[in-house]
């Protein structure tokens, strides 16, 4: 009787470890590496790589140039104009410049990169800051750079404010825009050339990955935490590679014989407990 005991007691064992072991290698999985496709962050250091946003557009035969991304949440800019002084974009103006949500940046003789969140209030200005109207600095972050005559003012925003001086960002829409540039910092001085253009904003493009915003400036014009040297040369940043799985040709899962073999010893294992503890009882 001993021994029957202690066979019960070993496939009582080996049913219970055997269902563990089961519950772990069934697990659908691939027996392949995924396909990786490499893509370029977007690092705000005020230099625009090949390939570092989604989009891009030239206007002005190649004075002013747009690049963008679409985040979850965020659109990121970058404005390159063929100035020494400021670069601008206007978002859905309804006559001319009127009711158009602006973003005024440049950078100062000493390198300081400032930007500015306006509205303009006319058909042809002024464009005053969102905060002088009653509405806020939505600039999330931004940096900047200004070499060989050209400025680059590079920002992120939410893809809708819920500012009153702002415009919602729509997505897999056109969207209407103006651009000018100036010869001086002061974004109040008359523009050197401008112009009014259509692009094409897609839908979320995820995932979408950007470095963490390099700046986070207040409500009020401000310097970069980390402004360019005094060069007026922005400091190189080396992006970094980030990957997201594309799909590809499953493989089978990890579900063998060998799993359905453990599933029948558990069986085993709780029958023969079941009668072990019954039959002590009934020997009582």
């Amino acid at each position: 009787m001993k021994r029957i005991y202690l066979v019960f007691i070993i496939l009582s064992f080996i049913g219970t470890v055997s269902i563990s072991t089961n519950s772990l290698i069934i697990v659908p999985m691939n027996d392949q590496s995924l396909t990786l496709n490499t893509s370029e962050e977007i690092v705000f250091d005020g230099i625009i790589d090949d390939g570092e946003y989604s989009h891009n557009a030239s206007f002005g035969s190649g004075d002013f140039n747009l690049f963008w991304s679409i985040g979850v949440d965020t659109i990121y800019f970058g404005m390159e104009g063929a100035t020494t002084g400021w670069v601008s974009l206007g978002i859905e103006p309804t006559f001319a410049m009127k009711d158009a949500d602006m973003i005024f940046g440049w950078v100062l003789d000493n390198g300081t990169v400032e930007i500015l969140d306006a509205f303009s209030t006319g058909n042809y200005g002024p464009h005053p800051p969102d905060t002088e109207l009653g509405g806020t600095n939505d600039i999330l972050s931004f940096n900047g750079s200004q070499k060989d005559s050209i400025t680059i003012i590079e920002f992120s925003r939410p893809l809708d404010t819920g500012d009153n001086y702002d415009k919602a960002i729509p997505l897999n829409a056109t969207l209407d825009i103006i651009w000018a540039l100036g010869s001086s910092d002061d974004y109040t001085s008359s523009h050197s050339s401008r112009g009014g253009e259509e692009i094409f904003i897609p839908a979320e493009e995820l995932p979408t990955t950007t470095s963490p915003p390099t700046t986070t400036p207040p409500p009020t014009t401000t310097t970069p935490t980390e402004p360019p040297t005094t060069d007026i040369t922005s400091p190189s940043s080396s992006p970094t590679d980030t990957t997201t799985p594309t799909t590809g040709d499953e493989s089978p899962t990890a579900a063998t014989g060998l799993p359905y073999l453990f599933m029948t010893l558990g069986i085993l294992g709780t029958l023969s407990l079941v009668i072990l503890l019954f039959g002590k009882r009934r020997l009582k």
